[in-house]
């Protein structure tokens, strides 16, 4: 069962059901039909295990960002301006501007980053 992790403000959403996706940047792989385990705190004594889900989507993602020119592709297909907000904002934050600021505090203003876009509700789909 993957471990997910968050940061404080983003694990409210996920608890009242308003977050229905996370995204995850690296090389592991979730797959459907998983249990994922939400949590806060991971290896330290506030360790909170929060709910528990099973998912049922995992798309692979790539966000990028040069220049303040931002560019989503969800499985090779390139997000709309209004469909990555969508994205943004299910996924937690305020608007495309807030998500990509999110983002840039962890890896820079200049950043490609590609890895897995995990639902646990049903699917959403952003590209048509």
């Amino acid at each position: 069962m993957p471990i997910i992790n968050y940061k404080g403000h983003l694990i409210e959403k996920v608890k009242d059901g308003s977050k229905p996706h996370t995204i995850r940047f690296g090389k592991r792989i979730y797959q459907v039909g998983q249990n994922a385990i939400h949590i806060t705190g991971m290896r330290t004594s506030g360790y909170v295990e929060h709910r528990r889900d099973l998912i049922t989507s995992v798309e692979e993602i790539t966000v990028s960002c040069q220049r303040f020119k931002v560019e989503i592709h969800i499985n090779g297909k390139h997000l709309t301006k209004a469909q990555a907000n969508k994205l943004a904002i299910n996924d937690g934050f305020k608007n495309l501007t807030q998500f990509i600021e999110f983002f840039q505090l962890q890896h820079g203003t200049n950043f490609t980053l590609t890895g897995q876009l995990i639902q646990w509700q049903k699917p959403i789909t952003y590209t048509s």
